[in-house]
């Protein structure tokens, strides 16, 4: 059996893989580019750095 996607626009624009046939998408319907700011940048590296403010994510960088 193999399994069929079809790429579809998401609300801000961007793409997602959907599963034909299903509900199931790689990506929120909402959007890819919104979806990774909530979750990888919003919730992630700015709570990172408000957790650890004397970190440095690039050590070597000056």
């Amino acid at each position: 059996m193999s399994i069929k996607y079809q790429i579809i626009n998401t609300e801000d624009g961007s793409h997602t893989l959907k599963v034909a046939g299903t509900d199931i998408t790689f990506h929120s319907t909402k959007g890819a580019i919104q979806e990774s700011d909530h979750v990888f940048i919003k919730s992630g590296f700015e709570h990172f750095i408000q957790q650890h403010p004397s970190k440095k994510l690039f050590p070597s960088w000056k």
